[in-house]
């Protein structure tokens, strides 16, 4: 249903520290994290970006989950944030398997999936991409076998409003 329905257009300013660490907590409440390492290496500068915080929080979602299965839920989990320019850069890196090469260009294709004997519907990182494009971000992955993969985000910052003296 995310797949095809409209984004919503309630959007607001979004600490994205505060979405990923909402975001880890809901998978820590799952018991996926017991056996992973949870590295956080947040810029100092808090990253604010103009967004819907449900939609964010299902892309960061789609990522994490998508790591822990690729790490059968153990090994590192690094979650970085920085800015660059105009835009608030999320890289999310696991220490799984890593994406083989005759799949890494299909990933963010609809329904294509290498879990459906785990119940996967090829739809999470295709809506994840869609969000994302709907915020004017983007979404890219690097993936090296047998040593992980990494997702790189990037969405507009938030400038600040100047103050008016009216």
């Amino acid at each position: 249903l995310s797949f095809v329905r409209k984004s919503s257009p309630e959007k607001k300013a979004i600490d994205i520290c505060e979405t990923l660490d909402r975001t880890i907590e809901i998978i820590g409440l799952q018991g996926r994290l017991k056996e992973v390492e949870v590295v956080k290496r947040y810029r100092l500068e808090r990253c604010a970006v103009q967004g819907n915080e449900g939609e964010l929080k299902q892309v960061f979602l789609d990522v994490v989950t998508n790591a822990l299965d690729a790490m059968r839920d153990r090994g590192r989990l690094t979650i970085e944030t920085g800015t660059e320019k105009e835009c608030v850069s999320i890289t999310i890196h696991d220490t799984g398997e890593g994406i083989p090469a005759g799949q890494i260009n299909r990933i963010f294709d609809p329904f294509f999936t290498t879990k459906t004997e785990r119940g996967g519907t090829g739809l999470g990182l295709s809506i994840a991409k869609k969000i994302l494009s709907n915020h004017h971000g983007d979404i890219q992955v690097l993936s090296e076998q047998d040593k992980g993969t990494t997702f790189a985000i990037t969405l507009p910052r938030t400038q600040p409003h100047p103050i008016s003296m009216a």
